[in-house]
C-alpha cells in the first residue's frame, strides 16, 4: 500500500518522471490472476514490457517480492537505471530526482 501511495504522490509532483514503481497498479495483476485471464508469468512478462518502456526502475526497500525481484533482474538485463528508496521525504525526493536528472543527461 504505500508503495502505491508514494507512487501516486511521486507522479502527481513530478509528472515528468517516467520511471517504473512496482506495485503502483496492483489491482491489475491481483485481478487478471484472480479471474485467471492471466498466468503470474504472463503478468510478470506484461510488467517486463512496461518497465522496458520507461526510463528506469523505481522500488522501496521494504518492497521485496518474487516479481519485484524479477523485474530488478530484467532492469539489471537490459542496463536500466534502478534506484532504491529508503523513504520517502523531501530531502529524499530532492536526492532521487538529482540522481535521475544525472542519469538522464548521460
Amino acid at each position: 500500500q504505500r508503495a502505491m501511495t508514494y507512487a501516486r504522490w511521486l507522479r502527481r509532483d513530478h509528472p515528468e518522471i517516467q520511471w517504473y514503481i512496482p506495485g503502483e497498479q496492483d489491482w491489475f495483476p491481483q485481478m487478471a490472476i484472480l479471474y485467471e485471464f492471466l498466468t503470474i508469468d504472463q503478468v510478470l512478462k506484461v510488467d517486463q514490457e512496461i518497465l522496458y518502456r520507461c526510463d528506469g526502475l523505481l522500488s522501496f526497500y521494504w518492497e521485496k517480492s518474487e516479481g519485484v525481484e524479477k523485474e530488478y533482474d530484467f532492469a539489471i538485463e537490459c542496463n536500466m537505471p534502478r534506484i532504491q528508496l529508503r523513504r520517502y521525504d523531501k530531502r529524499t525526493i530532492e536526492r532521487f530526482l538529482k540522481k535521475v536528472r544525472r542519469l538522464m543527461d548521460e
